[in-house]
């Protein structure tokens, strides 16, 4: 059971387009060299900057439905700090860890 009290364990939000949906739920959520970076990394975000996380997504991929998932991840094994409110991982994120893949607007209304 995951503990949201132990300060090495934190939520995280991480978006991406709803027909990733079922490859998540089988594999996790994979690093993909997709940033600008060229790295192969996923992000996520705090509560507070899922909104710009949403707009973020729908621009970037030119859609209007995305997926939310909501990952409980020990913050000291899986992220590292990108700035203040973005993190990434190089790491495969399993499903065991996935809180929910919830659609868009079962989340924000």
């Amino acid at each position: 059971m995951n503990d949201l009290s132990n300060p090495l364990v934190g939520v995280f939000y991480h978006v991406t387009p709803a027909c990733n949906r079922d490859g998540i739920e089988e594999h996790g959520i994979m690093p993909l060299t997709v940033t600008q970076t060229g790295k192969k990394r996923s992000y996520a975000v705090r509560g507070d900057m899922l909104q710009w996380a949403i707009e973020h997504v729908k621009e970037r991929h030119g859609i209007t439905s995305d997926l939310v998932l909501v990952c409980i991840v020990p913050r000291s094994q899986y992220w590292t700090c990108y700035n203040r409110d973005i993190w990434y991982t190089e790491r495969v994120i399993r499903p065991s860890v996935i809180l929910s893949a919830d659609k868009l607007t079962t989340i924000i209304k």
